[in-house]
């Protein structure tokens, strides 16, 4: 007897059915690539940018760079830097 088609991808509880493994690790989205390539070789630039908006007082440019911090020190950890 065949299985429905319409079935949930997980198993309820977090794992895949068979033969649908998920996305690989590491694994980025189209939009991600796109705005990367989008700012390639900017970066030195908006951070400078940021850096001087926050000394300002600018809370965008802080919450900006708190936001980057963050980022920076998960991939160290994903790393295992």
């Amino acid at each position: 007897m065949t299985e429905p088609r319409n079935l949930p991808e997980n198993t309820g509880d977090g794992r895949f059915r068979p033969g649908n493994p998920g996305k690989p690790k590491g694994a980025r989205s189209r939009v991600t690539l796109a705005i990367e390539a989008l700012l390639e070789g900017q970066h030195e630039a908006l951070t400078k940018a940021a850096i001087d908006k926050a000394l300002e007082g600018d809370t965008v440019g802080r919450d900006w760079l708190e936001e980057i911090a963050d980022d920076v020190a998960r991939i160290a950890n994903v790393e295992g830097r």
